[in-house]
């Protein structure tokens, strides 16, 4: 797929997967260090997404191509169906095999991120976007709304795991441990 080829609406998609993908990203490098801290794999896990997720966003935001869609296709649905089986029936491996998790905000929004990566991927690889009628605004309105809102969710579900918990005086008692889910 050329990016001269795809239509205001796939090239507003492609933006907005981008965006997508560096949020998820974002919120795995922030919860690296407390997986690291419960269990080794679950810390190499994350830091190896974040980084597939990060220079996904950024060669795909240079070069559309339709193996990069669909590697960044499997790779999040991966991701996604290893968050299921963690709070379903639990991971098999680490501290607390078998024991599925709690869900969290900050999960349920990357998760939230993946699908939405693999289904506008879908959409790219399809052809889909190439048939929807979008103006230059429309595009334009589309790519600044999806940053906004991306970039306020992950804030906020960074700014939430990395707030000390209640129960700790910040300048005197160091936090109680939380890992968090995600």
């Amino acid at each position: 797929m050329d990016t001269h080829d795809r239509s205001k609406f796939g090239s507003a998609l492609v933006n907005c997967l981008v965006l997508l993908s560096a949020g998820a990203a974002a919120i795995h490098f922030a919860v690296i260090g407390d997986h690291f801290d419960e269990y080794w794999a679950y810390g190499i896990f994350f830091a190896v997404g974040a980084w597939l997720q990060i220079l996904w966003a950024i060669v795909l935001g240079a070069s559309v191509s339709r193996w990069l869609l669909l590697a960044g296709m499997l790779g999040n649905a991966i991701i996604v169906a290893i968050w299921v089986v963690s709070r379903t029936s639990g991971l098999p491996v680490g501290p607390h095999a078998g024991t599925p998790e709690t869900a969290e905000f900050i999960d349920i929004l990357a998760t939230s991120f993946e699908l939405l990566i693999v289904v506008g991927s879908v959409v790219l690889v399809r052809g889909s976007a190439e048939r929807l009628r979008f103006g230059t605004r429309g595009a334009t309105v589309t790519t600044v709304a999806s940053a906004l809102i991306v970039v306020t969710l992950t804030t906020a579900a960074i700014a939430k795991v990395s707030v000390p918990h209640e129960e700790s005086d910040v300048f005197h008692e160091t936090p109680q441990h939380h890992t968090p889910q995600r």
